[in-house]
């Protein structure tokens, strides 16, 4: 019977259009946590290069840093991929705040030892 609705005839469809574009936005947001961490890699290469007696371990410290952000993106990439062809949304709010404020206190820890090792 070609005209009897099949077993997905109750669930809702889903908009083309709306996945394309959460697709896209989910890649704009990979790319900017990827052009983010190569900026903080490059200014611990150059911390490291120019910095004297602390660069050395600023330039790691940024590097670290700029790992972490590489990971975070690249992770918050494919659950925000498989979030959208799933269709199914994650609870909680994820690693985005602590990997917020990790950054955040390395940040203040990084300019106290650079200031500290200046003088």
């Amino acid at each position: 019977m070609p005209d009897e609705p099949g077993p997905d005839a109750d669930r809702p469809t889903l908009d083309r259009s709306a996945a394309w574009r959460d697709h896209l936005a989910n890649e704009r947001t990979y790319l900017s946590w990827l052009r983010s961490a190569l900026g903080v890699l490059a200014l611990g290469l150059a911390a490291a290069r120019f910095g004297g007696r602390g660069g050395v371990g600023a330039g790691t410290v940024l590097t670290v840093v700029a790992i972490a952000g590489l990971v975070f993106g690249a992770v918050r990439y494919r659950r925000g991929r498989r979030t959208i062809a799933t269709g199914v949304l994650p609870g909680g709010r994820g690693l985005a705040p602590i990997v917020a404020g990790v950054v955040l206190v390395a940040s203040f820890l990084l300019a106290f030892l650079v200031l500290e090792l200046a003088d």
